[in-house]
């Protein structure tokens, strides 16, 4: 296993050694990250019903347009967290968390169809994971599937996801319909823009 975490190490390094920023998708299972990778890089990756769709990161190069110009990045989707691991994903996950760690911008997917015990469960779990892998990056929130809930029901997810994420930036979303998405990338943009300038 150790062969397959220095490949990926070699991977990643070679992504920065071309220029390319790398952001990653983060969040736990079924929060609509491989659903956003399809639609943003034009792959047509299997989305499921189940916690173990995505078992593996896939990387891809996306490019999208800045007042006429071409802006490219590395998308990065990968398994989602998942409370009480199975040993046989953990190796799965460890390599999720290097490219999570590694990533120059991670976009933070939240369902916001979630009841509010489980998306607080799961806010406090994310952010736990986030913490103790000492991620420095600069975090977006996305408040994924706002086609499913009503605009009170959002406003009441988007205070509690504030509660645990205060300060950071945070868009509503809807993945599988397209929703600000653009909006999305635009602010991707901005941050990757101020990336390659330091």
């Amino acid at each position: 296993m150790s062969a397959l975490y220095s490949k990926k190490d070699a991977l990643r390094e070679r992504r920065h050694d071309l220029g390319f920023l790398v952001v990653a998708l983060a969040g736990y299972t079924q929060g609509g990250k491989t659903t956003f990778f399809n639609r943003v890089s034009a792959e047509n990756k299997t989305v499921g019903l189940g916690p173990f769709t995505t078992l593996s990161t896939s990387a891809r190069r996306v490019t999208v347009q800045e007042d006429g110009n071409d802006r490219s990045f590395i998308l990065v989707d990968s398994i989602g967290f998942i409370e009480d691991m199975h040993s046989i994903i953990l190796n799965a996950f460890n390599t999720t968390l290097g490219e999570i760690v590694q990533a120059d911008l991670i976009l933070l997917f939240v369902d916001v169809s979630d009841d509010l015990p489980t998306l607080r469960r799961k806010l406090a779990s994310s952010r736990k994971i986030l913490m103790q892998t000492d991620v420095m990056s600069e975090i977006i929130i996305c408040a994924n599937k706002v086609d499913k809930i009503s605009e009170e029901a959002l406003d009441n997810v988007q205070k509690e996801i504030e509660s645990f994420f205060p300060k950071l930036s945070m868009v509503a979303i809807s993945a599988s319909t397209g929703k600000d998405i653009d909006k999305l990338l635009c602010i991707v943009r901005s941050s990757l823009k101020k990336l390659s300038k330091i």
